[in-house]
């Protein structure tokens, strides 16, 4: 709400040629002030309570007047300007309104007669422009809370939508995690025979690119040690009378094991990845066994096959 609707009376001010009757004729509602000095009236740009300025011309020189009405269009635009000349021709007349913009342009006779209609319609003016200034002001402010807040909403809107979305996927990725364990599980149990079993391993691990065919170590005897991998496509089967180095947890290949493998097979091992089996059948007291993953793999993508592996692991035994 503006300052004159809040309770502070609207100024007219008026500058040129002074009206005597005019001195005594401001309501108690409003403030009638003349400013001498023209130049006096730029320190009321923008004023909140300039409702009305009018330049009042003796002569025809009306090219001042509107020079300092058009500065008030253009920087307090609010304020009702009214031109007031003597003897006002119509050529002056087309000029005031064409390039100040005056909101009224009369004869000063006609101004004497009719000075209180025309002061009043100009403060009505003032009014009118400055409450739709405030509703306009108003509706941009409303309309910025509007915005925010539907900025807000969407915001809130996506990210349960994101979390909806997350949640789903992650029950679909336990789920399918469940279903290929289940599987796996049905597998194991039709499979007869170790080769049947190394093809079943190399299946399972075959999504991970960066890691080789497995291979099956065990011993069932004191005296030896079972090899079955696979060369040129083939399951090969061999065996040492060494021992191995077997663990019992889930870990890369040391250097002694690597350097037995490699030892046995005749090529270098970089790395690998060693995972412990369950022997369920074995007349031998110190039965091992284990299956070994050759896996050039940084750090995060060997949290993954771990991972993988430790899900699996459990339902793998020989």
């Amino acid at each position: 709400m503006s300052q004159t609707q809040q309770g502070q009376r609207p100024e007219i001010l008026y500058f040129g040629q002074p009206f005597d009757f005019l001195k005594t004729a401001s309501r108690p509602d409003e403030d009638l002030v003349y400013l001498q000095n023209p130049q006096n009236c730029f320190q009321y740009l923008n004023e909140p309570r300039a409702a009305v300025l009018m330049a009042v011309v003796p002569d025809g020189n009306i090219q001042p007047a509107l020079e300092i009405l058009e500065k008030f269009e253009q920087e307090s635009p609010k304020t009702s300007r009214i031109l007031v000349v003597q003897g006002l021709t119509a050529e002056q007349f087309k000029t005031a309104v064409n390039h100040a913009h005056v909101h009224f342009c009369v004869d000063q006779v006609d101004f004497k007669s009719r000075w209180r209609e025309i002061l009043d319609r100009a403060v009505q003016k003032y009014h009118r422009s400055n409450a739709r200034s405030q509703l306009m002001k108003e509706s941009t402010r409303q309309f910025r809370e509007l915005e925010a807040l539907n900025s807000s909403l969407e915001k809130i809107v996506l990210e349960r939508t994101q979390h909806i979305e997350t949640s789903k996927e992650e029950e679909d990725e336990k789920l399918n995690k469940v279903r290929s364990l289940i599987r796996l599980i049905k597998e194991l149990a039709q499979t007869s025979s170790f080769e049947e079993l190394l093809l079943l391993l190399r299946k399972e691990f075959r999504k991970f690119h960066k890691v080789g065919d497995p291979i099956l170590v065990y011993q069932a005897h004191l005296d030896r040690v079972e090899f079955i991998s696979f060369q040129s496509g083939q399951i090969l089967f061999t065996h040492k009378k060494d021992a191995f180095p077997f663990t019992n947890k889930i870990s890369m290949a040391k250097n002694e094991m690597l350097k037995c493998l490699a030892n046995h097979f005749g090529r270098p091992l970089i790395r690998a990845l060693y995972i412990p089996l369950e022997m369920k059948e074995s007349s031998y007291h110190g039965a091992q066994a284990g299956l070994c993953l050759e896996a050039n793999l940084s750090e995060s993508e060997l949290e993954l096959v771990v991972d993988f592996v430790r899900e699996r692991v459990q339902s793998i035994a020989i």
